[in-house]
């Protein structure tokens, strides 16, 4: 009986806080807790560019790209002496007859996911899982080396790191803190998303906040008809990264401007 008690005390605890039953390390950002770490984060610099340019990836094999199209955006958009391709493909042709003629575009300057992929290391039939080579094995999306190459393919500096070891989380965790607090300077991540208790395999996504109180980091999640933003704690974000991909270790990447 007095386990019980126990159990209930607990339950009611967690749903107070706005937590999740399973596990308090992972909090969805919608919650009054997952609000209430928005609100007191003083780690949030770099989430008010991402949401403003935030977008879905536009299929099941496209979170590296659209994660990097955010990251493009969010640099780029609107700054001086930067020409960003146009994705004419956007409006089709036969769409635009009452448009003005004579070299008008009816496109907005920024970044796609199509123009960010001009850039890819990888085909697009090589990230939707055609072998490099003739009969070599299939690698969907992208690897965070890959990721990397994609980056710097769009001229953005990039240092990814892979999670090979939690023995110096403290430093890795005072890196992605330190790029949140510096002005256009971004962390993206490439993790298992059964570390953070969510359905799939490996995944990428920004990092938008950290939170001190909580030790938690916001994972503005690229696909958010599958999973909603989460705060998760430091070791178990970490834990998720240090998890094996196809050739190495997961991790992240720090990403700026080089324009």
């Amino acid at each position: 009986m007095k386990n019980l008690i126990k159990k209930t005390a607990a339950a009611f605890i967690i749903s107070a806080l706005g937590c999740s039953a399973v596990s308090a390390s992972v909090v969805d950002w919608t919650s009054k807790a997952g609000i209430s770490r928005l609100e007191t984060s003083q780690h949030k610099g770099d989430f008010f560019k991402l949401a403003n340019n935030f977008e879905a990836q536009e299929n099941k094999v496209y979170c590296g790209v659209a994660s990097t199209t955010i990251v493009l955006n969010a640099l780029r958009v609107r700054a001086d002496k930067i020409e960003i391709p146009l994705d004419e493909s956007l409006v089709a042709e036969e769409n635009r007859d009452w448009f003005p003629q004579g070299g008008f575009s009816p496109v907005y300057a920024r970044y796609t996911q199509n123009t960010t992929m001009l850039k890819s290391p990888k085909s697009v039939q090589q990230v939707m899982g055609k072998p490099a080579v003739e009969g070599g094995r299939k690698d969907y999306g992208f690897q965070l080396g890959e990721l990397e190459a994609m980056l710097e393919g769009n001229q953005l500096d990039a240092k990814a790191v892979h999670v090979d070891s939690l023995d110096n989380l403290n430093e890795m965790k005072a890196e992605v803190i330190n790029a949140l607090d510096t002005a256009d300077q971004y962390v993206l991540i490439n993790y298992a998303r059964k570390g953070v208790e969510q359905p799939g395999g490996g995944h990428i996504s920004p990092i938008g906040a950290y939170h001190e109180a909580s030790d938690s980091f916001l994972i503005m999640d690229v696909t958010p008809n599958k999973a909603n933003w989460v705060w998760v704690s430091s070791d178990q974000l970490f834990s998720a990264l240090a998890t094996k991909d196809v050739d190495k270790n997961r991790g992240y990447v720090v990403v700026s401007d080089t324009l």
